[in-house]
């Protein structure tokens, strides 16, 4: 009889050590399974390669995935359609701010023509001032001489001459003779004339 408990006891202990479905199903499979996904994320990991990008990739083309996704968006269009709108739109925004550019581009040209011909025009009008000047300086030149031949000259000769200019241009030569000569000539000039240059040079 104790013999026959022993044997029970050793049977029980025997079947209590044995391992049982799950341990041989956790030891031969899971464990494995573990180890070949980890050397995979390592050599995944040194070829720079994103393991879940290419999980995602490889899922959003299974069809039921794809399905939810387009449930979940509420314009009813796939990813690659929301991302193709966002490069129309800003495509639409690149080409509206280069058409910006453009204009300010032509605005920028329009006012360096304008300041061009501005500048032409100046150089213009400068040349034409010294030209006017020149033109001046010679006339003043030539005043003088003749303002010095009229000295020179005798008088009744000067005062021919003078009485058979206009107003402006005896009064002109008058003011610029000297008072002698002035006098002289008014001694052989018309006296009305005299009093008529006379009044001239005194307004």
């Amino acid at each position: 009889m104790a013999k026959k408990k022993n044997n029970v006891e050793i049977e029980e202990l025997e079947a209590g050590k044995s391992p049982g479905i799950f341990q041989k199903l956790f030891y031969w499979f899971l464990i494995p399974l573990m180890f070949l996904l980890a050397v995979v994320l390592v050599v995944a990991e040194i070829s720079d390669v994103n393991v879940f990008e290419k999980a995602r990739e490889t899922a959003s083309s299974l069809p039921f995935i794809s399905s939810d996704e387009t449930e979940g968006n509420p314009t009813g269009g796939t990813a690659s359609d929301v991302s193709g709108g966002k490069v129309l739109e800003l495509q639409s925004e690149s080409m509206e701010k280069e058409s910006q550019i453009a204009d300010l581009q032509a605005q920028i040209a329009t006012v360096n023509t304008e300041k061009e011909q501005m500048l032409i025009e100046q150089e213009k009008l400068a040349f034409e001032l010294e030209r006017l000047q020149r033109e001046n300086e010679t006339s003043s030149i030539e005043f003088d001489e003749i303002v010095k031949t009229y000295e020179t000259m005798s008088s009744k000769k000067s005062a021919a001459a003078i009485a058979e200019m206009s107003d402006a241009e005896a009064l002109r030569i008058l003011s610029n003779l000297k008072t002698d000569t002035v006098a002289e000539l008014f001694e052989k000039m018309d006296p009305d004339k005299v009093a008529h240059y006379t009044a001239l040079m005194t307004e």
